[in-house]
């Protein structure tokens, strides 16, 4: 109902899991998920277009995060309402609304997008076509856009709150559905601490995670949580996410469109010195030397040609 008849898409990157986890703010994730037209996919086909438009999409986040509600462009020149959704000045989540153009915003020249997209490894005949299907959106429709995202983010604000208040209420927004009683106790309550956990290090290894941040969205002591997943998983919770975070790196690190850095980034690490020392201690390698150990082990499988030269 926000974007009809607008030819736009309304998004949301949902980061506390409420549209999973709650059924009157449940949404079709598939359909909602952020950045998913053609364009965008055509856009994100390559390895070098897939890594860029992550950053543009980061860099969409920290700015609501900071200044709050903004209209922006991407860097292939589509135009977005960001929106944050905050409950207590904290970030809940971030509504998306455009990939279009929106009148009276300077429009990338067909020379630099095409450009841009050569550059990317993109296919610019297919980006192209997908640019034409763009729709424009003139000044009067962007507008109340904007004031149905506020509309949307007082009322999501105000449920939350709502939530908070009510039994159970908050926590089973909180948190995707595995297991019954999440108010038991005994070993019930610590087997299901540690299955919540290890879902959200498995789920989120990319993002900024921190066992305090996890054990305060499952509503438990830090101690206990701790204590629970320890003895249910055999490891610490910080341990348990670096783990996910190196698997998640040695699969990129198989594919040469990667390069080492941006990979860092991709997998959760702000720092690439602290990722390599990192993966150098669990995996016995270096990130390049490990590389480099696929790429021959991988060349040797190959089957050799015999020369009549």
């Amino acid at each position: 109902m926000l974007v009809a008849g607008t030819g736009l898409h309304a998004m949301l990157s949902d980061m506390v899991e409420m549209t999973r986890a709650h059924k009157d703010l449940a949404l079709d994730v598939r359909r909602y998920q952020v950045h998913a037209s053609e364009f965008c996919a055509i856009a994100k086909s390559t390895a070098a277009g897939w890594r860029r438009c992550v950053r543009c999409q980061n860099a969409a986040a920290f700015k609501a995060r900071r200044i709050g509600q903004y209209i922006g462009a991407c860097h292939l020149g589509l135009n977005e309402i960001v929106y944050p959704l905050k409950v207590g000045g904290k970030l809940i989540g971030i509504i998306f609304v455009g990939q279009g153009h929106f009148e009276g915003m300077r429009r990338l020249p067909t020379a630099v997008l095409k450009r841009k997209a050569l550059h990317l490894g993109i296919n610019w005949r297919k980006l192209r076509m997908a640019s034409g299907k763009i729709p424009l959106a003139s000044a009067e429709t962007v507008e109340r856009l904007i004031c149905q995202v506020e509309v949307v983010g007082k009322f999501v604000n105000a449920y939350v709150k709502d939530l908070r208040g009510r039994p159970q209420g908050w926590s089973h927004m909180r948190r995707p559905v595995m297991s019954e009683a999440p108010h038991s106790t005994g070993h019930a309550r610590e087997r299901w601490l540690a299955e919540q956990g290890a879902e959200i290090a498995k789920r989120e290894y990319h993002k900024p995670l921190t066992t305090a941040g996890v054990a305060s969205r499952l509503h438990a002591p830090l101690s206990v949580f701790c204590h629970a997943f320890k003895r249910e998983t055999g490891q610490p919770f910080r341990m348990f996410v670096l783990l996910n975070r190196i698997e998640a790196a040695k699969l990129l690190l198989r594919k040469p469109g990667f390069r080492i850095s941006d990979i860092a980034l991709e997998v959760g690490f702000r720092e690439f010195s602290y990722f390599s020392r990192v993966f150098a201690r669990l995996v016995g390698h270096s990130p390049l030397k490990y590389r480099n150990m696929v790429i021959s082990s991988r060349d040797k499988r190959l089957p050799q040609t015999k020369s009549n030269y």
